[in-house]
């Protein structure tokens, strides 16, 4: 996740970390991250904290919805 996730980041930011002046009105509303976990009480908290860091780096508002799929 984290491998596409700054893929999606170059593309906005052109790869130089900082965002196009035009790009910022091209994001979407809500970006929504929707996490499939079962039995991962192990590794979920650091999975979230790493894809906060990222959500909070965006121009738009962000969530992680976390759904058991046991």
């Amino acid at each position: 996740v984290v491998d596409i996730w700054e893929d999606v980041m170059d593309v906005k930011t052109n790869g130089n970390g900082a965002l196009n002046a035009g790009s910022v009105s091209q994001w979407p509303s809500l970006v929504s991250v929707v996490v499939p976990v079962f039995n991962e009480e192990g590794v979920v908290g650091h999975f979230y904290e790493r894809v906060s860091r990222l959500l909070n780096e965006l121009p738009t508002a962000s969530e992680i919805v976390f759904v058991d799929d046991g």
